[in-house]
């Protein structure tokens, strides 16, 4: 097993990033990262706004999708006070 199997147990990446935005009341970007190459998890994550990775990452594209992540507007809040937290670039 793993050392992010033991942190999940049974939930996915998609369940962990869904739980940091609430505990979080934020939006931030999401780029999962998987061998998992199946449609129904590549519209999963489509649905859901993220971004995804197949293992084995070129370095060239990581770099290229954080250059995106970091470039978009600041983190949206979700709670009511309506603040956001700007990204440093």
């Amino acid at each position: 097993m793993d050392k992010i199997s033991r942190i999940l147990g049974d939930e996915t990446g998609i369940d962990a990033a869904r739980q940091l935005q609430q505990w979080l009341a934020l939006s931030p970007p999401v780029l999962m990262i998987t061998a998992n190459r199946t449609q129904e998890l590549k519209q999963q994550v489509r649905q859901l706004g993220y971004r995804m990775l197949n293992k084995p990452i070129k370095p060239h594209k990581l770099k290229s999708m954080l250059r995106h992540f970091f470039s978009r507007n600041p983190v949206s809040d979700n709670s009511e006070a309506g603040r956001q937290i700007p990204l440093r670039g």
